[in-house]
């Protein structure tokens, strides 16, 4: 048991002696072991759990391609989104989305320029969704001449217009 305590005592005078490299180990092990657990959440977020859809594994994501020209994925035109729209019979609706940035601005604040998606009209219908305040998406909102529509998440209604639920409709 002797022979603990002087190893014991050894060794904290071997880390009094070099604090230094001391120092630089343990951030070197806390860094390591933090990025280790951010990648394992990030993997077990995107593989594991899955979308949060009801029913997720129904959705199905089409794309054009032109493979005489090598290339495998293309987004698809609005002609052709609205051809198969009338075509298809296999599943119970689609939707279209195209990401993006665009500048969201209004009379009471400067433009800012956020990432987001141009969504077709039944996108969140058929995703099963609502919006938590406000409207979804009608028909008639994708009408040439029709007033400008956006749907905003919690973040840029919180940071933008302080959780103001007045912004709806504005």
């Amino acid at each position: 048991m002797s022979s603990i305590f002087q190893a014991l005592r050894l060794a904290v005078r071997r880390l009094r002696k070099n604090r230094g490299s001391n120092v630089v180990a343990v951030l070197t092990m806390a860094l390591g072991i933090g990025l280790t657990a951010a990648t394992y959440t990030l993997i077990d977020v995107m593989l594991f759990q899955g979308l949060p859809f009801e029913d997720e594994k129904s959705l199905v994501r089409l794309s054009s391609s032109q493979l005489q020209d090598g290339i495998d994925e293309l987004p698809v035109s609005g002609p052709d989104f609205a051809v198969w729209i009338e075509q298809q019979e296999a599943f119970e609706g689609l939707a279209g989305f195209h990401l993006g940035t665009m500048n969201l601005s209004d009379a009471a604040e400067l433009p800012e320029r956020y990432s987001g998606a141009w969504i077709s009209t039944n996108f969140l219908d058929l995703l099963r969704l609502q919006p938590a305040l406000g409207r979804g998406f009608r028909p008639e909102d994708a009408e040439p001449g029709a007033d400008s529509v956006a749907l905003i998440g919690h973040r840029i209604w919180a940071q933008r217009y302080g959780a103001d639920p007045g912004v709806i409709g504005r």
